[in-house]
């Protein structure tokens, strides 16, 4: 189920709305539309036998409430522990796995670098965009590209999100936090929802519908690849002062062990110091003759 909740992200950003009428074939969109569809009934029976028999007698309003939100949007099942043993969560890669701080930072420090890779696709998407407007609108393949790139970013990070709120005890708290990814991720999905489409019922105004639609979409992309750009150079900047920071670190540690090896070096002098002072006061007569 956790495999398949991830698969229900791939169908999302498949399904996702496009920028124009022809990116992408209209039929692959609406084969993954009904795919979503179709799957949902899944993670319906098994919350109902999860709510119903598995877990009758051992259930608080939390876990009713997310069995309900991952009904709901699947790819939260990811997040969802048994109730057996409440303190752990199957990830793929990690197998079970113990949900807190030590494990969110090392995921987050893993996915870093990746993360910034990806999310710097954004740059000739955005190049693309607007330095070679014409060029675009004159090629389908360079209108293609654009848009699968826009996916690829937006599944990076919604499977991002998803996995650090499956490893984040308080989810809530981490959302709040990390308001931003939220936005990115949830963004395109307004349009998903075909809010804009219902004007398409009217057949005079059909054309007319469709046209403000695809212009809807157009701007709500940039308006999402404005922000990724935002995103991507907050992460580079914060890449750059977690780096930054280490190697403070790092020479905080040379310089300590030099003072401590100075320090040693010291005392080693001082005593050979104070034992050959006692040695020369030895060799010195104290007490002198009386005078002829």
């Amino acid at each position: 189920m956790a495999l398949f909740a991830l698969f229900q992200l791939l169908l999302l950003a498949g399904a996702l709305p496009q920028l124009q009428e022809h990116f992408i074939p209209i039929g692959f969109v609406h084969a993954c539309e009904i795919m979503i569809l179709v799957s949902l009934p899944i993670f319906w029976l098994e919350a109902t036998v999860r709510l119903a028999w598995l877990e009758r007698g051992r259930l608080t309003r939390n876990r009713v409430i997310y069995c309900i939100l991952f009904c709901v949007i699947p790819p939260l099942r990811l997040g969802l522990t048994p109730a057996s043993a409440k303190h752990w969560v199957w990830l793929p890669g990690l197998s079970w796995v113990m949900p807190g701080r030590p494990l969110a930072r090392r995921i987050a420090k893993s996915l870093s670098i990746p993360m910034i890779v990806i999310a710097l696709l954004i740059l000739p998407a955005l190049a693309l965009e607007f330095v070679f407007q014409k060029f675009v609108a004159g090629h389908t393949w360079a209108q293609l590209v654009l848009d699968v790139t826009t996916r690829v970013i937006w599944l990076a990070f919604a499977i991002e999100l998803v996995v650090m709120v499956a490893v984040s005890r308080r989810k809530v708290e981490h959302c709040t936090r990390h308001w931003v990814d939220v936005l990115i991720v949830l963004f395109p999905l307004v349009s998903f929802l075909r809010v804009f489409r219902l004007g398409v019922l009217v057949r005079t105004t059909r054309l007319a519908s469709l046209a403000r639609t695809y212009r809807l979409r157009a701007v709500a992309f940039r308006l999402l690849r404005a922000i990724l750009l935002l995103r991507v150079l907050d992460r580079v900047s914060l890449s750059f002062a977690e780096r930054r920071l280490e190697s403070l670190r790092n020479q905080i540690d040379k310089h300590k062990r030099s003072i401590h090896e100075l320090s040693e070096e010291i005392e080693e002098l001082e005593a050979d110091i104070a034992a050959r002072k006692i040695q020369k006061g030895q060799a010195c007569p104290t007490d002198q003759g009386p005078s002829s």
